[in-house]
């Protein structure tokens, strides 16, 4: 549990930033964010990257079509 919701959202960014965007969706939604006290900017960038951390860990990656089945296919 982060020491104040500056901390969380400092750790929400990291997550975002480095792409474990499950970990970062998962502090967010589980600790019980209440903004008593909080800077409305640190609330907004956090909303933000919150927002990104969800996108993201619902995208699923592009399936790979017969004509990309190797990287050198066109060489051999």
């Amino acid at each position: 549990m982060p020491e104040s919701l500056a901390t969380l959202a400092g750790w929400v960014l990291q997550c975002r930033l480095t792409g474990l965007y499950e970990i970062g969706r998962a502090l967010y939604e589980k600790t019980g964010i209440r903004s008593d006290g909080l800077d409305e900017m640190i609330l907004i960038e956090l909303e933000e990257d919150y927002q990104v951390c969800v996108r993201r860990s619902e995208a699923r990656p592009a399936q790979k079509s017969d004509r990309q089945s190797t990287l050198f296919g066109d060489l051999v």
